[in-house]
């Protein structure tokens, strides 16, 4: 394979800073254009609100994981804005960082414009991209570390500057706190380092324990600050509880085939086109791999072998710790938000893969040019996906913006609802978010992440208390139709029957109960 340096004039635009290639520069602000029109055009009608959005905002029932977005989210709200325009702000600014962070991680290793901008339109464009940028989510965030980790870490590679890793393990360390699923990057960059040629083995072992001391260090603060504090941290029981079956995992890929074509493709060929890119960046990275532990290809290729090694690995330790997630957890798939990031990192591996196609001497004829076509149509597509779903989503908003949320007649009727009363719902996040006020969940039978009964809290100890409360408190049990994916929760029949329910406000899209005392006894003497 011939050096990627070789060509002087490639070496002079490689080594330039974006902002003086104009080519580039044009490039970046053009596609940087078209993802700030997605975004101001989905969230026309507010940013998607979902479940888990509630969860970071602090006024969920259940409690938030990762903590970073929700410090974000909660300091706007002490600023002063409220959590919608907060999570608007915070959406754009990562949406500005995430373009320019891949674009100019690719810029610095592949010479020229095209390929940069193939890679970063592959990502930015596509309708996981938008969807995940146009949320109240912690992905966006988490993407933006996720990058400015490995930009830290190729400048570490190139210089060996323990400035540059000292970066690195403070990215690595917020982009922990923003989501769990960031240590199989460090595990990529770690086994680099242990892989450097010409490098003794204890400057080795000194490196690794800085890239994990100070992220490590930010991170088990945390665990410990909050664990005692609030009695919780991670939130999860270290176990297999698992329980993906063959129709899931079969979901789970038909959800990963979206990453390149459309459902509208017969499933086999997604699959196909699926493993022939996986094929294509994992072939990349590991001759990559190869050539960054040999002492020549180090010398001479630094940047790429570095930067599409890391790609690969962490594509690889990444995918691996997915898969032990959904085994750990229930009722947990490998959904597109899940895998999200391990699409833009195979999009940024490809597009790597692409431009050393472009200067290796075994590459046939049209190669090149048959892999730029290619990779240009999936991008169409992905653009076309993205456009065909924002006119919608225009009109009408998304997740609990969507106006049949804002207009629903159940929710309007709980403003009517005394302000002293308890309120217990199957959508206590969508009251909370709309209303503003306080709402507990009905009974579960199972919790959702083990898939258990919650030892020492039963259904039946669950309704008892409900009666108890409804003696001191007007107490009003909300039911909403569209909310149908809580399937660890009691059944309205149930609660019901056990709690005597009778003649509900019943709504279009749902019912408002109101939970009766219990009866008194008869008075002595009479």
């Amino acid at each position: 394979m011939r050096s990627l340096a070789a060509d002087p004039t490639e070496l002079t635009l490689r080594h330039m800073p974006l902002v003086q290639r104009r080519d580039a520069q044009i490039a970046c602000i053009a596609i940087l254009a078209f993802a700030l029109g997605f975004y101001l055009l989905n969230t026309a009608q507010g940013i998607g609100i979902f479940t888990d959005s509630t969860r970071y905002m602090g006024i969920s029932a259940r409690p938030y994981d990762a903590p970073l977005y929700h410090w974000a989210l909660t300091g706007g709200v002490w600023l002063g804005l409220n959590f919608s325009t907060t999570a608007w702000i915070i959406g754009l600014a990562t949406l500005v960082a995430n373009v320019v962070l891949v674009f100019t991680l690719l810029a610095r290793v592949v010479a020229g414009w095209l390929v940069p901008a193939i890679g970063t339109a592959l990502v930015v464009l596509s309708p996981q991209f938008v969807t995940l940028q146009s949320s109240a989510m912690s992905e966006p965030p988490f993407l933006a570390f996720l990058l400015l980790t490995m930009h830290a870490a190729l400048s570490y590679f190139q210089s060996r500057s323990a400035a540059a890793l000292i970066a690195c393990s403070v990215f690595l360390g917020l982009a922990t706190l923003t989501r769990f699923s960031a240590p199989p990057l460090g595990a990529a960059i770690a086994v680099l380092i242990l892989a450097t040629p010409a490098m003794d083995r204890k400057d080795k072992l000194r490196d690794v324990m800085l890239l994990f001391g100070i992220g490590g260090a930010l991170f088990l603060g945390w665990m410990a600050y909050s664990q005692l504090t609030a009695g919780r941290s991670i939130g999860r029981d270290l176990w297999f509880y698992g329980n993906m079956g063959p129709e899931e995992w079969l979901s789970s890929l038909e959800v990963m085939t979206a990453w390149i074509l459309p459902d509208q493709f017969p499933l086999a060929v997604r699959i196909a086109a699926l493993i022939g890119v996986l094929w294509f960046g994992l072939s990349h990275g590991i001759v990559a791999m190869r050539a960054f532990a040999s002492p020549e290809g180090h010398r001479t290729n630094i940047a790429w072998s570095s930067l599409s090694a890391m790609l690969a690995l962490f594509f690889i330790f990444y995918m691996i710790f997915i898969v032990l997630s959904v085994s750990i957890e229930a009722n947990l798939t490998l959904t597109g938000r899940y895998a999200f990031p391990a699409y833009a990192i195979l999009a940024m591996l490809v597009a790597l893969g692409i431009a050393r196609s472009r200067v290796t001497p075994s590459a046939i004829r049209h190669g090149p040019a048959i892999l730029i076509g290619v990779a240009l149509c999936i991008g169409a597509l992905h653009s076309a996906r993205s456009a065909a779903r924002t006119p919608e989503v225009y009109r009408e908003g998304y997740g609990y913006q969507h106006v049949s949320w804002r207009t629903s007649p159940t929710l309007l009727a709980i403003d009517a609802l005394p302000q002293h009363a308890v309120i217990y719902s199957n959508g206590p996040d969508i009251i909370s978010f709309h209303t503003g006020r306080t709402t507990q969940f009905t009974p579960h039978e199972y919790l959702l992440r083990t898939h258990l009964p919650e030892v020492g809290n039963p259904v039946s100890k669950q309704i008892d208390r409900i009666r108890g409360i409804a003696d001191h408190y007007p107490t009003y049990v909300v039911m909403f139709d569209r909310v149908d994916w809580r399937h660890y929760l009691a059944e309205e029949n149930e609660l019901v029957s056990e709690l005597a329910l009778d003649k509900p406000a019943a709504f279009r899209d749902g019912r408002i109960y109101q939970v009766p005392r219990s009866p008194q006894p008869p008075a002595e003497g009479n």
